[in-house]
């Protein structure tokens, strides 16, 4: 089964075709790469496949499920994530929160146990903790986990 599926995906903004039956797919665990020159579509394929805004037509399919009328966060929630090329963290805060800033997708929304600090909340919260130090490792960051942002120089 593929991965990612994209069948003849178009859009337009008003009169200009950013894309015109654009195909591809990629196997799950395939390493793949899109590669083109300025104003070739590259940033509008990303765009279409997290729903940051709507094919005029086409389909993509992940893991076999139709993204079609899905909406950004339920993509999120399938592992669907994108990056912007301008970094937005928050200076005042470590590496540390602003990797767990990150993983609020990845946790369950119930207000009132999180009021009330349940059992449950704080299991997430440890699963959450657990991800980020993996994170953190991975990246050789431990020496800046608990750095703030604003301190650090660009590219650490």
């Amino acid at each position: 089964m593929s991965g990612l599926t994209v069948s003849r995906l178009s859009v337009a903004h008003g009169a200009i075709a950013a894309l015109k039956d654009v195909s591809f797919s990629v196997e799950a665990g395939q390493l793949a790469a899109v590669i083109g020159s300025n104003g070739a579509g590259k940033t509008t394929i990303f765009n279409l496949i997290s729903l940051i805004y709507p094919a005029s037509a086409g389909q993509i399919r992940f893991l076999g499920k139709d993204l079609g009328h899905m909406s950004p966060d339920q993509v999120v929630q399938l592992g669907i994530g994108r990056t912007f090329q301008n970094i937005e963290l928050f200076a005042q805060a470590t590496v540390l929160q602003n990797l767990l800033i990150g993983r609020h997708a990845h946790t369950p929304k119930r207000p009132l146990a999180e009021m009330f600090f349940t059992r449950s909340v704080r299991d997430s919260e440890l699963v959450n903790r657990r991800a980020v130090e993996k994170v953190i490792d991975f990246l050789d960051l431990a020496a800046y986990r608990d750095a703030t942002v604003a301190g650090l120089p660009y590219g650490v």
